[in-house]
């Protein structure tokens, strides 16, 4: 027998390799915020922000603007610099460029992500928007914990069945002016707007993210 030899590896069996891949480790999920909007004639139109659990993101591109995050007291939480983005819009006779679009995903510290009451986005020490959530209210106290706007009594979101597979969905866009519609899964089926959605659908209940600028809320309406 030679010594020193070294042992040859054997192939996993498929059940081992399985146990393998459960066991593995998995990354831990974060408070993850996504800005959208678009800066136009020198202001930033900001879209009602997902605040999320998922997968911590990589770091935006640094650029010459800034998204801070404040409390309700004014005092900053963090800033991250960025860079606006640009895209093609199919338009008959060809392409147009759109140029200053925001969308960013940041980690959010568990801190910040309970405290976040406004975000800014800044180029240099000009404010260009600002987005809030419906329930803002200024403090003098830093640092305090931040809920999700409430829905009013007799303002709820109401699903009536339309027939032919259409359901007409209402709620009040002064409070929740973004409603995010989930599949049965938990998965974004859509983003509506305006208070009023007619949607395709044979689902007797419908789940909703109410957003209300910074912040959802779980709701779960019947179909009437």
């Amino acid at each position: 027998m030679r010594t020193g030899a070294r042992p040859r590896p054997r192939s996993l069996t498929p059940a081992l390799a399985l146990l393998l891949g459960v066991l593995a480790p998995v990354p831990a999920l974060a408070a993850v915020l996504h800005v959208s909007g678009r800066i136009e004639d020198g202001r930033a139109r900001l879209d009602p922000v997902l605040l999320l659990d998922r997968e911590p993101p990589p770091a935006p591109k640094p650029g010459p603007l800034t998204l801070r995050i404040l409390d309700s007291s004014g005092a900053v939480l963090t800033s991250v610099p960025f860079a606006a983005g640009a895209a093609y819009a199919a338009e008959e006779g060809g392409c147009r460029r759109l140029d200053g679009l925001l969308s960013l995903t940041v980690s959010l510290a568990d801190a910040a992500a309970d405290r976040m009451a406004e975000i800014q986005v800044l180029r240099g020490d000009r404010t260009l928007g600002v987005r809030r959530s419906t329930a803002w209210q200024p403090s003098k106290v830093a640092g305090e914990a931040q809920r999700p706007a409430p829905v009013a009594a007799g303002r709820e979101p109401r699903a009536v069945a339309l027939g032919g597979g259409r359901v007409r969905l209402t709620w009040d866009p002064a409070t929740h002016p973004q409603v995010v519609l989930k599949d049965p899964d938990g998965g974004i089926a859509g983003f509506l707007r305006g208070g009023s959605a007619e949607l395709d659908t044979d689902r007797r209940t419908l789940d909703l993210d109410l957003l209300d600028g910074l912040r959802r809320l779980a709701w779960r309406v019947e179909v009437e």
